[in-house]
């Protein structure tokens, strides 16, 4: 822009002499509550000598402060409310989609009866808030499976993010069939991409090698990309799977995760033992 238009503009935006803003006006009435509103200044901006639409006159709220603020609040409420819907909505969605069977509504952390492993249980769920994955060994009937089931649901409720759980041995036939049809790599990635993961009964199946193999690459891949939250329920120590299994996906788990072992007697056989209920088979 040259010297001259320069010139020209700020000549423009200059105030002219003798110009002075209007009177303020007398208060009006709020449109909420009638309650005195105050006009506001808006000051100035010149052009050629005048102020611009808008600027140098006096404007008044249509409602007071106090009612604006409650109107803000209202809003605000409103907005919470359905952000809150929002979420509870998107939760359900992906509890649903978690792959809890029917057997798992019932299993909550709230409803887990640590009866021979507290203190475990108790560092367990330590590990776990903390993002750690945790592999868990123990006998049949201690409350693997329970305990991974309520962490989980505790995880999805509170974050809002992906969960999900596998039987492995179920996980196994879908790796089969799914090498079937090519489409293996695409079940590997839904499950990889899991924000957290809960692979229940490890050791039961025997896998054929390319199932094996898949297996192994989704547990090397949650290592590789610093993952955690992932838990590994099974009846047998990392020896024993490596025996049954392979001694990498042993030697994977040993370096990931945070190692457990759950001991007691099998609580199903507990809960079938109390007196009366012998009565009620009969």
């Amino acid at each position: 822009m040259s010297d001259s238009n320069i010139t020209k503009v700020s000549e423009g935006l200059r105030k002219p002499e003798g110009w002075t803003p209007p009177s303020r006006p007398d208060p009006q009435g709020c449109e909420m509550c009638r309650a005195p509103v105050e006009a506001e200044f808006i000051e100035p901006v010149f052009w050629n000598g005048k102020p611009s639409f808008g600027t140098g006159r006096w404007m008044f709220a249509p409602i007071c402060p106090r009612c604006q603020k409650s109107k803000d609040d209202e809003a605000k409420e409103e907005q919470e409310e359905k952000q809150a819907q929002e979420r509870s909505r998107k939760i359900q969605e992906l509890i649903s989609q978690a792959g809890f069977k029917k057997i798992h509504e019932v299993m909550t952390l709230d409803n887990f009866a640590p009866l021979f492993c507290a203190e475990t249980f108790f560092e367990i769920q330590k590990a776990w808030d903390a993002g750690k994955n945790i592999f868990i060994t123990g006998p049949t009937g201690v409350g693997k499976t329970h305990l991974s089931v309520g962490l989980l649901k505790n995880f999805i409720s509170s974050t809002a993010q992906r969960g999900l759980i596998r039987n492995v041995a179920e996980f196994m036939l879908d790796i089969r069939q799914a090498i079937k049809t090519h489409k293996d790599a695409d079940l590997l990635n839904e499950v990889s991409s899991a924000d957290a993961l809960v692979l229940d009964d490890l050791g039961v199946e025997r896998p054929t090698p390319t199932a094996l193999e898949t297996l192994y690459l989704l547990i090397d891949r949650w290592h590789n990309d610093c993952k955690g939250r992932l838990i590994i329920t099974t009846n047998y120590d990392l020896r024993e799977i490596s025996g049954r299994l392979h001694d990498r996906i042993a030697s994977r788990i040993t370096g990931m995760s945070e190692l457990f072992r759950l001991d007691g007697q099998d609580r199903r056989m507990l809960l079938r033992l109390r007196p009366g209920n012998a009565d009620k088979e009969a």
